[in-house]
C-alpha cells in the first residue's frame, strides 16, 4: 500500500539536487534495526560510522545503495551517515534543508567552499 502525500513538492533529482525515494529501505528496516541495536538510545542525533552490518545496504547493490547507484552510478559509495532517532519523548521540528557532503582525497582550501570537517 503506498500512501499518497498530495501537498508534497516532487523533486528530481537531476533538475533539483534532490529526491524522495519513500520506500527505498522499508523491507531492510529489521536489518537496519538490527546494525543498530548496539548504539545509545538516549540520543537524538548520532553520526554511524564503521557498521559492517551496513555495508551490504549500502552497497550498489543493496537496498538503500541501489537507489543511489541509479542516480550516481554504480561507483557511488556512501560517505556519512547519521542516524535521526525521533521518538514521542525526543522529537523537534526543523525545516527542509539539504546537508552536503563530499568526499575528496585531498583538502585544497578554496574562498567560498567551506567547512572542512574530518573523516572519522
Amino acid at each position: 500500500m503506498s500512501i499518497e502525500y498530495p501537498n508534497e513538492p516532487a523533486l528530481s533529482f537531476r533538475q533539483d539536487g534532490a529526491e524522495l525515494f519513500r520506500q527505498a529501505a522499508v523491507m531492510a528496516l529489521p536489518e537496519i534495526g538490527g546494525a543498530l541495536a548496539h548504539l545509545p538510545v538516549d540520543q537524538a542525533g548520532l553520526r554511524i560510522f564503521g557498521i559492517a552490518a551496513l555495508q551490504p545496504l549500502l552497497s550498489p547493490e543493496g537496498a538503500i545503495g541501489s537507489v543511489a547507484a541509479a542516480v550516481l552510478g554504480r561507483c557511488c559509495r556512501a560517505v556519512r551517515a547519521i542516524l535521526f532517532d525521533k521518538t514521542a519523548a525526543m522529537n523537534w521540528s526543523l525545516g527542509w534543508h539539504q546537508d552536503r557532503t563530499i568526499s575528496v582525497v585531498e583538502r585544497i582550501e578554496t574562498e567560498g567552499f567551506g567547512p572542512w570537517t574530518v573523516k572519522q
